[in-house]
């Protein structure tokens, strides 16, 4: 079930960069069934709280859904799903304090078909 931005839920903060814009080729629906050409965004994202799905929802309710998101933009995705085969939305880096109180990170590169879809 999708969880929805309100403004009697737990605060959450999400911060955004856009690193690059593209016109897509691919089409989406308006309100009014009109079709219209798709813009695309590249994000650095990073989450100030840790909410499930955070990044899909405050995207979502900003009118600009995870490509191929299923769940929050269904007829979005399938439209998606003609050049990107899965949710685009990739896990670049995460940095903690581990229980002993030192701090880790890991980091991992974007995965060949995401690559791709670029």
């Amino acid at each position: 079930r999708p969880t929805m931005v309100s403004a009697s839920g737990k605060e959450t903060l999400t911060y955004y960069t856009v690193l690059a814009t593209f016109a897509g080729s691919h089409h989406r629906h308006d309100a009014n069934n009109d079709d219209q050409l798709r813009c695309y965004s590249l994000l650095s994202v990073r989450i100030g709280t840790g909410r499930k799905h955070q990044i899909r929802i405050h995207l979502t309710s900003v009118g600009r859904p995870v490509v191929a998101d299923a769940l929050y933009s269904p007829e979005q995705a399938q439209l998606d799903y003609q050049w990107c085969s899965r949710m685009f939305l990739h896990c670049w880096r995460v940095a903690l304090v581990d229980v002993a109180g030192q701090d880790f990170a890991a980091e991992a590169a974007v995965s060949d078909d995401l690559d791709m879809a670029l």
